[in-house]
């Protein structure tokens, strides 16, 4: 059974985040996802998901974000996360969030993207590995627990998709 580490790296998550905006610890995700090659424009990249969250804030109540974007053209979905010391309040939401997990998504991804969405939500509700992430010292250790995130493929219907074209969609 596939967890949530299956769909993330050391290099793509950021224990520390030096900003403290949301559109700066966007664009640090973002440029994780650069270097570990899973996105080949993290400005582009970066682009979409302000845009995507411009349409409707992605932070929860519980002190998380999911900020995403679906990507054109062939690719493997990818998950960085990043942790703030301090809450950063998230493009105007209510809520402040410490821990922010940015989804880059194929458009052929959609179901996978829902089961990954699925697990990030069962992982909000189970306080005690929420916290982990909150104390853990390093990105390995981060890494470690998504490890006990199992994913339970849904029975979600593949929506149909446009043609692929390069740029990054919303």
């Amino acid at each position: 059974m596939s967890t949530l580490a299956d769909f993330s790296s050391p290099r793509l998550i950021i224990p520390e985040l030096r900003h403290q905006d949301p559109s700066g610890a966007v664009a640090e995700l973002c440029t994780s996802f650069q270097r570990g090659g899973w996105a080949p424009d993290s400005l582009r990249l970066h682009q979409a998901v302000l845009d995507r969250e411009s349409l409707s804030s992605t932070a929860q109540a519980s002190g998380w974000a999911v900020p995403h974007a679906r990507l054109a053209g062939p690719g493997r979905m990818a998950l960085a996360l990043g942790r703030s010391s301090e809450p950063v309040i998230w493009f105007g939401a209510v809520h402040a969030v410490r821990l922010i997990f940015l989804v880059a998504v194929p458009e052929t991804a959609a179901a996978e993207y829902l089961t990954v969405v699925a697990g990030l939500a069962r992982l909000s509700q189970d306080r005690a590995r929420f916290g982990q992430l909150l104390e853990a010292p390093d990105a390995e250790a981060m890494l470690a627990v998504l490890a006990r995130i199992e994913l339970r493929p849904g029975r979600f219907r593949r929506a149909r998709t446009a043609p692929s074209s390069p740029a990054l969609t919303a």
